[in-house]
């Protein structure tokens, strides 16, 4: 029975038999027609079905890349069967990791890295467990299931293994938000598809097994041409770990050596760390519990380190340590960290193994090379140490160099240098070799006072100063004072006898050297010892004033350098361009007492056509009166231009002044605002050298008025003023530079010698009257040096005066003048 006609009507007995039959020939050609739709649907399914595996086995021939398989496998599932949760897991140790997968959860899947430990709960682990297939047509009714993240509506679930024999390399897995969604069918086909999958999966691991044995091949070669070539120990650990990136997938690696003169472990070289400065020379102590405890410490180094995908690190770690051995001798550790669900396989560890094994040959060598090195560098001995500090002029370098190669050279196990700072008679703990990292770090942190009996013996002998139980009677001792150390000191270098020897140049003290008392050995071979310290100490002493000469001339080049860069600065403040309408000459000169000052001047444009003129003096010179100037630039043009009263613009740029200033500094400012169509001039005088105005008869007036410098007090009394500038007329505004200028026996120029100057050659252009003027002033002081700034507008306005036109708009005093002959 495929399925039932059923007619039915509203009215008694409609149906007649006839009728009957016909309907009974319907159905049965209807079931007929059912019958070969289901057959040709059938048949369709079946050949799309063989499609799929005819393409996957000819993806399985032609991908050799394991992702590129899996993409292909999951594009063909979900094409042929229109099944859009498709997913491929593989199998990485005890772990199922998701690979590849249709959908817009396994975007998601990818990013987190989503993967199950084998036996925890779900379909995907189970058959991952025990290598059997696992269909539900409803899985909430199976205890098994687990839903995902993403696909929480999911209710029906196919999963199948991917495996070759008994080995499971993977899960094959389909679900659908139906129920009931898979036939037996199906399953049939997605393991045969699984089994193709798995084939391809062995191939691609076969090839790239291969292609990792000759890039391994390749990277041997390389790294071994690099052992060979370089004994520079720093160069070697780095190839050795560039080449093992080449060959082994990991987030961070280090290479611990061993310390025999300590019995720790120090970090040489690291990869995977944001900060490697801070990593590297890490020093890690075995204690008691031996390699134990340094792991535990390496670890806790490599959690420091920042990963590449910050969600990795909550999808576990596989960590790998490689001790590097030399004739059964332990040089170092090579360690390695991996995050992620991935584990190391066998053929990494032996990968890294082998690195390892070529890492204690190179750096055994390396080690010598340098032990070498440094006994032709014993030979040499003072010599050595000279050069060393002649060749550096840097502080550091040659104190870290001479710490260094004391040691060496005299055999101490303790070497510090003590700064002497006789400004505040104290002593800083300097360069240091021997100590322990944390105990190296609070010496050259450490501070201590002059006055203690240990910083007066330095400060007062001549001699080396002995601390502990030094014998008086030692070779090469018989000139010294005895000190205790200062208990800050003996806490840290932790050493019962110690030598002190003074550092000084041309008489002065500028540090010391402390060291342990020297090994034993015969008396002539102590006093040798003696006598090279001392000629270490004196190499010292010498490096310590030659670097501070050098400071000193890096930090005056320094400052003219700066000096340099704020002059133009300063010099870009002024205006590049003077104005120069019709009927008038405008000229300027400006020239600071040092190579940065505090006058300005400058010429803003405002409405209809108005100029503001400024012209102001800070009451400072050099940088400060610079930066102020800067400051009161600033705020009178942008005061200015959306004002034309000069009182009001005064008084605002008074308030941004007391506002943004936290100085004693204030400024004097003429500011005018001139109108050059009508020779108008408003302005108010803010404590400032009131300008010259000189008429063309000349008769001269001070362009004053009451006002107070700006930034001293809020709200001050300003008095606005008019005048007209006639033709022939000729404005002077200056600064107190000027005036104040100082011939050699303390006569000043004054404003008479800039009158007279000024009216003797007012009938000249403005930029000649200016040349004249500065001329004037060059010579009245002749060689005296310049000690203010000096600062000079002239406004000259061509033509004749016209008669009865008045002089000013409001009263203004004028005073003829007569000027003497300049002296």
């Amino acid at each position: 029975v495929l399925g039932i006609l059923d007619v039915q009507s509203d009215e008694l007995d409609s149906f007649k038999s006839e009728e009957l039959f016909t309907l009974e020939s319907l159905a049965g050609q209807l079931a007929l027609a059912i019958q070969e739709a289901e057959t040709f649907d059938a048949a369709r399914r079946q050949a799309e079905r063989l499609n799929a595996v005819a393409d996957a086995s000819r993806a399985v021939v032609s991908i050799l890349d394991v992702n590129d398989l899996l993409d292909e496998v999951v594009d063909l599932v979900s094409d042929y069967f229109g099944f859009d949760r498709v997913h491929l897991f593989l199998r990485a140790g005890d772990r199922v990791v998701f690979r590849s997968g249709s959908g817009v959860h396994s975007a998601r899947w990818s990013i987190e890295q989503l993967s199950y430990d084998i036996e925890d709960k779900g379909f995907i682990p189970w058959v991952a467990r025990t290598g059997q297939s696992l269909v539900s047509g409803d899985v909430i009714s199976d205890e098994r299931y687990l839903s995902a993240p993403g696909v929480e509506d999911t209710r029906s679930e196919m999963t199948v293994p991917i495996g070759i024999g008994e080995r499971v390399l993977g899960v094959f897995d389909i679900q659908s938000d139906d129920l009931g969604a898979f036939t037996p069918e199906d399953v049939t086909l997605v393991q045969a598809l699984a089994d193709t999958v798995a084939i391809g999966i062995r191939n691609a691991g076969l090839f790239a097994t291969e292609q990792r044995r000759r890039i391994l091949a390749e990277t041997l070669r390389e790294v071994s041409a690099v052992l060979v070539s370089s004994l520079d120990l720093e160069s070697v650990l780095d190839g050795l770990l560039s080449g093992l990136e080449r060959v082994v997938d990991y987030e961070a690696a280090l290479i611990l050596l061993h310390r025999d003169d300590e019995c720790d472990y120090v970090v040489r070289a690291v990869r995977g760390v944001v900060n490697e400065e801070a990593v590297l020379g890490q020093c890690l102590m075995d204690g008691d519990s031996g390699q134990q405890a340094v792991m535990e410490q390496m670890w806790a180094l490599i959690r420091q380190m920042e990963m590449p995908d910050p969600t990795a690190a909550q999808t576990g770690r596989d960590r790998l340590y490689a001790p590097m051995q030399m004739g059964g001798r332990e040089i170092g550790i090579l360690a390695v960290e991996r995050v992620g669900p991935d584990q190391f396989s066998p053929e990494d560890i032996e990968i890294i193994n082998t690195f390892a094994n070529q890492a204690a040959l190179a750096i055994e060598g390396a080690q010598l090379f340098a032990a070498q090195q440094e006994e032709a560098w014993v030979t040499t001995a003072l010599l050595s140490v000279a050069e060393s500090v002649n060749s550096a002029v840097d502080r550091e370098q040659t104190l870290d160099t001479l710490t260094r190669l004391t040691p060496m050279l005299v055999g101490v196990s303790r070497c510090a240098i003590l700064e002497y700072s006789g400004d505040g008679g104290e002593f800083y703990g300097g360069a240091v070799w021997g100590l322990e990292p944390r105990d190296e770090e609070r010496f050259k942190n450490l501070t201590l006072p002059a006055d203690t009996p240990y910083g007066q013996a330095l400060l007062n002998g001549a001699g080396t100063v002995i601390s502990g139980d030094v014998g008086d009677s030692e070779p090469g001792l018989e000139r010294h004072t005895s000190a205790p150390l200062p208990e800050t000191l003996d806490a840290i270098l932790a050493v019962r006898n110690l030598l002190t020897f003074p550092l000084r140049t041309k008489g002065m003290l500028v540090g010391a050297m402390v060291v342990d008392r020297p090994a034993q050995g015969e008396p002539l071979n102590l006093r040798r010892r003696i006598n090279i310290l001392s000629g270490i100490a004196h190499q010292a002493a010498l490096a310590l004033e030659t670097a501070r000469l050098q400071e000193q001339v890096n930090e005056q080049q320094r400052l003219e350098r700066e000096l340099e860069v704020a002059e133009g600065i300063q010099r870009s403040f002024l205006p590049n361009r003077l104005p120069s309408p019709q009927g008038w000459q405008l000229a300027t000169f400006y020239r600071a007492a040092r190579q940065v000052g505090g006058d300005f001047y400058d010429f803003i444009p405002l409405k209809d056509n108005k100029i503001g003129i400024v012209i102001a003096d800070v009451a400072d010179k050099g940088v400060p009166a610079a930066l102020f100037m800067a400051l009161c630039r600033t705020n009178i043009r942008a005061a200015a231009f959306s004002r034309t009263d000069p009182v009001e613009t005064m008084l605002r740029v008074n308030q941004l002044l007391l506002s943004d200033s936290r100085t004693d500094l204030f400024v004097t400012v003429w500011y005018g605002v001139w109108d050059p169509r009508t020779g108008e001039m408003v302005y108010a005088c803010m404590g400032h050298n009131p300008p010259l105005l000189i008429q063309s008869d000349n008769a001269v007036a001070e362009l004053s008025g009451r006002g107070v410098a700006l930034g001293v007090i809020e709200n001050p009394r300003i008095e606005k003023k008019r005048i007209v500038v006639e033709p022939g007329d000729l404005l002077v505004a200056y600064t107190d530079g000027i005036t104040d200028a100082l011939r050699s026996d303390g006569a000043e120029f004054g404003v008479i010698g800039l009158q007279s100057t000024a009216s003797r050659h007012r009938h000249l252009s403005a930029a000649e009257i200016t040349d004249r003027i500065m001329h004037a002033v060059d010579q009245f002081t002749g060689d005296m040096p310049q000690f203010d700034d000096l600062t000079l507008i002239i406004l000259r306005r061509l033509g004749e005066k016209r008669a009865g036109r008045p002089l000013t708009e409001a009263p203004v005093v004028r005073k003829p003048v007569n000027p003497p002959p300049l002296e």
